[in-house]
């Protein structure tokens, strides 16, 4: 957070979080999990919203590894014939990322929510993103009994 100069939220899993962003000026925003263990990096660019786990590659696997899913949605400007407002949303996995930067984060695999342009923005311009992100824990395998 001190080295990019990037705000840092802190998260429940399984709680919806709303954030306003400015993809030009501010596009990284560090989420810090409620476990204290995990770190996850929201990015908004011209690409589109991803959240990915900041990571090192040592702590990825192992029998209790837990892995996380994540709903990223934004809502898009009211159709003028219906007056209703779509709702662009991903849900999927969060992939790990061991460096926490833009590039890095939008190259690591896995899905962006591509945000059109004419998504509408609040006062202030920006976007705004909500998020939730689920913690599952592996489940661990044991031996089958021979017989």
């Amino acid at each position: 957070a001190e080295r990019h100069a990037w705000p840092v939220t802190n998260i429940a899993y399984g709680s919806v979080l709303e954030v306003q962003m400015q993809p030009a000026e501010q596009g990284q925003r560090l989420l810090a999990a409620e476990d204290g263990e995990q770190l996850f990096l929201l990015v908004a660019s011209e690409r589109g919203v991803k959240v990915v786990r900041v990571t090192v590659a040592a702590d990825e696997d192992g029998p209790s590894a837990s892995w996380y899913r994540c709903k990223v949605w934004v809502h898009a400007p009211v159709d003028t014939d219906t007056g209703h407002m779509d709702v662009l949303m991903l849900d999927a996995k969060v992939e790990s990322c061991p460096v926490p930067s833009e590039e890095a984060a939008m190259g690591a695999g896995g899905r962006y929510l591509p945000v059109p342009s004419d998504v509408p923005a609040p006062e202030g311009g920006g976007i705004v993103i909500r998020l939730r992100i689920d913690k599952e824990v592996k489940a661990s395998r044991s031996p089958r009994p021979r017989g």
